[in-house]
């Protein structure tokens, strides 16, 4: 169900304006991510993935259209339903997840009802029944969050807003025709608590915020326009809301007398993004449908592609989920089943290597020299001429063969031999003699 929201969402981003043409500043040295990739064939279902958690004890956990994943590191335990337990999974479509105050771990997904998973136990259940109003309003979880209270607040597709409350009571909140103190929409798509006590809740008509004293306020785009709200995250009185029409940020969301969203332009255009998550050093990354956006905390954007055929590469386009671990790694949910992973410290390294489709990347090959130039530019050569790896916009290629390169003023680069990833040694005058190989020579002077 949650798939085919997303799929219709995308369809609707088609009106939204297109930033691509956004001019940013000038552009140093840009570090080129580096991703890990799971799959079946490491244990995870064959089976698009959600979005992923990570709960107290350091297990990240993965919702998928197959059944509830944990890793622990090393392996993944997949959890589905067994019709011969009456304690397991209810469904294997688990799209909704939710880490409590005290470490325990709420699910749900289409059908599934709310779940609560007790360990040594099996899943506990809540879930829709006609004409109780102390139930939930439907059995298709779209999300979920928790209040300083101590309430579950439970998103559904059609059934409105549900919360759970401490000792076990269920309160519906619904949407009603003419009443503008309800929800704008009984379908729910997103949620996000503060510990104000402010619920922000994403529809598929707008944006809502339910104070702490109950009262529900709409939040209205600057644009007059409606939009699906996909995800909303955040820290403080400083929000984030990922719709179909574009990044909004919600400055000062604590005050009561209406937050006023503001559009933060994304450039690629031609997409649909679902979700986002800083980095920790003032970064931005945006989960898209035609893969990966960062934006640093100097304001560049960049648009990293899906390469599934480079190791590596991005594995997949379409990104729905990201998390961000306590050590600073980011996880990537994707819509083919496969899980990405990027290291805390990806922006320690630049990769330029050959890309087949992709005239302005570096040849085919090994390299045979490299240096520094005076300019902090990297020369490259090899049996196919000189090239200069891109600071900023295209490349530079000269020919002929190239054997070696002499750079004055210059630190020594030294090379893997398949590819350009390097590190560097203290700065000097350098010269590359012959051909760098496994056993070849730089003489290094210093100044």
């Amino acid at each position: 169900m949650l798939a085919l929201a997303l799929t219709c969402a995308q369809a609707s981003a088609a009106s939204a304006p297109d930033v691509s043409a956004l001019a940013a500043p000038p552009r140093t040295l840009l570090p080129i991510p580096q991703f890990r990739d799971y799959d079946r064939r490491d244990g995870m279902p064959d089976a698009g993935t959600y979005m992923a958690v990570q709960d107290h004890a350091g297990f990240i956990w993965i919702g998928t259209r197959d059944g509830l994943v944990r890793y622990d590191g090393v392996h993944f335990k997949v959890f589905r339903h067994d019709t011969s337990d009456a304690h397991s999974l209810p469904g294997n479509d688990i799209s909704a997840l939710l880490v409590d105050a005290k470490g325990g771990l709420w699910a749900g997904g289409e059908g599934t009802g709310l779940l609560h998973y007790i360990p040594g136990y099996g899943f506990q259940r809540w879930v829709h029944k006609p004409g109780d109003a102390h139930s939930l309003g439907a059995n298709d979880v779209f999300a979920l969050a928790q209040t300083p209270d101590g309430a579950i607040w439970v998103g559904t597709y059609a059934g409105g807003l549900a919360r759970l409350g401490p000792r076990g009571h269920i309160t519906q909140v619904r949407h009603h025709q003419g009443d503008a103190s309800s929800l704008v929409s009984d379908v729910v798509f997103s949620l996000h608590a503060t510990p104000d006590g402010n619920l922000w809740i994403g529809t598929l008509a707008g944006l809502d915020v339910r104070r702490a004293d109950g009262r529900i306020q709409h939040v209205h785009f600057p644009d007059g326009q409606r939009a699906v709200v996909l995800s909303i995250a955040g820290q403080g009185a400083s929000l984030r809301a990922v719709t179909t029409r574009g990044l909004y940020l919600i400055e000062h969301a604590a005050a009561t007398d209406g937050a006023a969203p503001q559009a933060l332009p994304v450039p690629g255009g031609g997409g649909v993004c679902y979700s986002s998550v800083t980095d920790g050093e003032g970064g931005l990354w945006l989960a898209c449908n035609n893969g990966l956006r960062y934006r640093d905390a100097a304001g560049r954007w960049s648009l990293f592609p899906p390469q599934p055929q480079l190791r590596g590469g991005l594995p997949e386009g379409r990104i729905i989920g990201l998390l961000r671990d306590r050590e600073g790694g980011l996880w990537l949910s994707s819509n083919s089943g496969r899980l990405a992973y990027l290291p805390p410290d990806w922006h320690a390294f630049s990769l330029f290597r050959h890309l087949p489709d992709d005239p302005r990347s570096l040849p085919f090959g090994a390299f045979t020299a490299l240096c520094k130039g005076s300019d902090h530019s990297v020369l490259l050569g090899n049996a196919q001429g000189l090239d200069r790896p891109p600071r900023s916009g295209h490349g530079q290629r000269a020919k002929p063969a190239i054997a070696a390169v002499r750079g004055r003023s210059a630190s020594m680069r030294w090379p893997k031999m398949r590819g350009a990833g390097c590190g560097s040694a203290p700065v000097g005058i350098c010269t590359c003699v012959g051909a760098l190989r496994a056993g070849g020579s730089c003489r290094r002077r210093g100044r």
